[in-house]
């Protein structure tokens, strides 16, 4: 008999006992393991270390974390239109950036933060929100950073990789514009030669 017609004809229990195995509390307990922590076949596990794990050795040592020592300004920063024809042109030239982006703009009022931070986060809960986004507000935030050069480091190639900016991002060294993000779980990587300049925002 096909399990489909069993089902359809209301089967009695004695029907369906011929049908399945007997079951037991024994039968349905969960069979103990084979191996595990602390038994004599079972794989070693290390002591858990108190605190923190040390941090990784650098591999490369033409590599340099940047996760400090940045400069965040939550919203937008105004920039008066340009007037005329030559502030116009001006404009849109390599290192020429106005505002925030611009080399010369002064953060020195702006909040002292670590990578990786989130300031959505810090958004009050609102019911219109995007429930997505955790019911917070999202907008536009600015981040800067110094990066001043060794004299050993002149003619070099510099290679900046950001490993996730959420969500739209435009990147800006020295004035100019570099690259673009879109996605918060991708990483973007900008490769530029170095400026005759000895800071780097």
């Amino acid at each position: 008999m096909k399990r489909r017609e069993l089902l359809l004809r209301g089967a009695s229990t004695g029907a369906v006992a011929t049908l399945l195995p007997a079951f037991s509390p024994s039968t349905l307990a969960a069979p103990a393991p084979a191996f595990g922590p602390g038994m004599a076949d079972g794989l070693p596990m290390p002591a858990p270390l108190p605190g923190p794990s040390p941090r990784l050795p650098e591999t490369d040592p033409s590599r340099t974390l940047l996760e400090r020592g940045w400069r965040f300004h939550e919203g937008e920063v105004p920039v008066p239109e340009p007037t005329d024809h030559n502030a116009t042109y001006l404009s849109v030239k390599a290192g020429n950036a106005r505002g925030a982006a611009a080399l010369a703009f002064d953060d020195s009022d702006w909040q002292t933060v670590d990578l990786p931070h989130d300031w959505a986060i810090a958004q009050d809960v609102s019911e219109n929100a995007n429930v997505s986004q955790g019911y917070r507000p999202r907008g536009i935030g600015w981040y800067r950073r110094l990066l001043r050069l060794d004299e050993s480091q002149k003619g070099r190639r510099l290679e900046l990789h950001f490993d996730g900016i959420a969500t739209h991002a435009t990147i800006w060294i020295n004035g100019s514009e570099v690259a673009h993000s879109w996605s918060g779980y991708s990483s973007v990587t900008s490769t530029s030669p170095p400026s005759p300049a000895s800071a780097t925002r």
